[in-house]
């Protein structure tokens, strides 16, 4: 069992159990995922080292760590410990989670006029999805004998879906309105009638 495995040291002297063949790695992620994902360097006994280093039994460990840093993918090879692979594809993961939010949205509102007909609602949606927009609200608007009005509030991501979109509502000849900045409009109207109320 203690063949199998190697025990080194912080600065400070706690004993930190890695699987053999650990790298200085494994031991930055074993401390904490922090030190793991800003580590730039260490020292083992002294001594400056690579973080690709395999560490042996009774090694000191001092982990060098900048703010400005980030994990590379080109450790997960050299790593022997799950944690420290795991946190290194979850630091990345969040990353590419976190420029997606990034990625400029554009909202805008949709006056659609549809059939009174079973199924209607539901293809409409569909083709909303397939064309890779969001439905943030949905709103009946209005009806007459033949015809239910609805207002859909949709989040776009890219402009050429949502053009798309657009094509083939015309070519399905679907009545429908594009209602731009409507909340900035609507925040108007009231400003206007609190005037009026308090006149």
């Amino acid at each position: 069992m203690f063949q199998e495995n190697v025990f080194c040291f912080t600065p400070k002297g706690s004993v930190i159990k890695l699987p053999k063949d650990a790298t200085a790695i494994d031991f930055a992620y074993a401390v904490h995922t922090k030190i793991g994902n800003s580590a730039v360097g260490c020292e083992i006994n002294g001594n400056k080292s690579e973080l690709q280093t395999i560490l042996r039994n009774g090694d000191r460990v001092n982990i060098i760590t900048s703010k400005n840093n980030s994990p590379s993918l080109h450790w997960i090879p050299t790593t022997k410990t799950g944690k420290a692979r795991a946190a290194i594809r979850r630091y990345w993961h969040d990353k590419g989670e976190q420029k997606e939010e990034k990625t400029k949205k554009y909202n805008t509102t949709l006056w659609m006029s549809l059939p009174d007909k079973p199924g209607q609602l539901g293809d409409i949606s569909s083709l909303i999805g397939s064309h890779k927009l969001n439905i943030s609200s949905l709103e009946m608007v209005g009806k007459n004998p033949n015809y239910i009005n609805f207002k859909f509030k949709l989040i776009i991501r890219n402009l050429k879906n949502f053009t798309n979109f657009i094509a083939e509502l015309k070519q399905k000849s679907i009545k429908f309105k594009i209602i731009r900045h409507e909340e900035k409009r609507n925040a108007f109207t009231q400003k206007i009638l609190k005037y009026f109320k308090k006149n």
